[in-house]
């Protein structure tokens, strides 16, 4: 995104007209996300007691920590319309950034859309655009410290000047917690659901209302269908193994190239929060924060096969239930601390949270056989018990990369078949993390040379 900003905070004049349909992209910097692992961790939440100390006089959300006890310098929450919070949201946090009609329309209508459907849509669309415009180019090309970074979501989510020692303590908990973690504490405050209850609307949605979900789930946006997303994949299966009464473990990395999605005005950049890498898929289906489809005008979960594909679950009515958008009759019900998936065979899938997604736990199947999935705090797959106990190991390094899966059977290891980093031994496949091409290698022949692949 470019231009200049023409006017002043929140001035209704400030909304540039863009008759020729020019499209502004904002792409969501992968830096940025918690989820991309670097050589160093920095980009990781690494302190899980920094997120208690900071969250211990607020209230627990079931998606989310609120981080934000209420402030005595906290102002009296004023009424302001759809329009104007987007306008001055822009403004506080790309103040360089022209703010066009189509844009203006895009937000509008998600928010309109949100408002008959209660509080918590209305938060959900609002955390939608302050992740696409906290998390995209424009944004970083500021080159805010982390003290700026800070005093931008007390203007965005707060509507107000921060105050001390809140302010300091926030800046210097961004090297610990990650900037998207500390916005998170913002998102998911009390004062934050205070000023979004005070957005009033000017008008309804239109027709063609949409938002970033909407994309996600269209069929041109999507792996499993290479006729229609036009993606290069890939896959690999990595062990299979007979548990009892058909209720098998199996294990593959997946790769799609489709990472980038499209909506509205904007491009948005590995919101499957691909592992290990973007585009990559390992392990179980994830269920991801609930949000607000502005298409359906329903709150929904996203679920992400381990194949890479999406699957919309809609909320039913008012109720904890939510099913299936497409023909899998997928059920999940939210009881609030965990999530419970049923398949038509019976099977069940629970899921607890860890670091804003939630993560399978446990695979039953009505015959009450499972699979149990112990994850570390950060939702890393640690080890996989299966139905008749044996144990597949995650192994990690320092800053939290898989550096290769094990199992063992009757006390004797036997090495994974798939290694991350550098060295080919055995048939592993080799994933360079810190190659800017993302080079694949895998060595089918244990005797032959590695092949490469781009």
């Amino acid at each position: 995104m470019s231009g200049s900003r023409g006017s002043g905070v929140g001035s209704q004049g400030s909304v540039k007209d863009n008759s020729v349909g020019v499209l502004v992209l904002a792409r969501v910097s992968a830096p940025m996300s918690l989820r991309v692992r670097t050589e160093s961790g920095s980009d990781r939440i690494k302190d899980a007691s920094a997120i208690r100390k900071l969250n211990q006089t607020s209230t627990r959300q079931h998606h989310g920590r609120s981080a934000l006890s209420n402030s005595s310098n906290a102002p009296s929450p004023v009424t302001v319309t759809e329009t104007q919070f987007i306008q001055d949201f822009f403004t506080w946090a790309l103040p360089a950034h022209s703010l066009t009609q189509n844009e203006q329309n895009y937000w509008n209508d998600i928010l309109r859309a949100a408002y008959p459907q209660g509080p918590a849509a209305m938060q959900n669309a609002v955390r939608e655009l302050g992740m696409t415009l906290f998390e995209s180019a424009d944004y970083a090309a500021r080159g805010r410290d982390n003290r700026g970074y800070v005093y931008d979501l007390y203007k965005t989510y707060l509507r107000r000047e921060p105050d001390e020692p809140s302010w300091t303590n926030w800046a210097n908990a961004v090297p610990s917690m990650g900037r998207e973690s500390v916005r998170h504490g913002f998102d998911q405050s009390a004062e934050f659901v205070t000023v979004v209850a005070n957005i009033t609307l000017t008008g309804s949605a239109s027709a063609t209302a949409a938002s970033l979900i909407s994309a996600r789930v269209d069929p041109f946006n999507q792996t499993g269908n290479q006729l229609a997303a036009r993606d290069c994949e890939w896959s690999l299966p990595l062990l299979s193994l007979p548990g009892r009464a058909g209720l098998d473990l199996g294990l593959g990395l997946s790769y799609s190239s489709q990472v980038w999605t499209r909506s509205g005005s904007y491009l948005y950049f590995d919101q499957d929060t691909g592992n290990p890498s973007p585009g990559f898929r390992l392990g179980f289906a994830t269920i991801q924060s609930q949000i607000f489809d502005a298409q359906t005008a329903r709150s929904v979960y996203v679920l992400i096969s381990s194949s890479g594909q999406r699957v919309e679950l809609r909320q039913v009515g008012t109720s904890n239930i939510y099913e299936a958008a497409d023909s899998s009759y997928l059920q999940l019900t939210d009881n609030t601390n965990n999530l419970l998936l049923r398949t038509t065979d019976g099977t069940q899938i629970s899921y607890g949270w860890f670091e804003y997604e939630w993560r399978a736990t446990q695979i039953k199947d009505r015959n009450g056989n499972f699979v149990t999935i112990n994850n570390d705090w950060r939702g890393d797959i640690q080890t996989i018990t299966d139905t008749l106990g044996r144990v597949i190991t995650f192994n990690y390094d320092g800053n939290a990369n898989l550096l290769s899966i094990t199992q063992s059977w009757s006390n004797h290891p036997h090495l994974g078949d798939v290694w991350l980093g550098r060295g080919v031994q055995h048939e592993r496949v080799q994933f360079h993390r810190r190659d800017s091409r993302r080079h694949i290698r895998q060595r089918i022949d244990p005797g032959a040379q590695a092949s490469e692949s781009r």
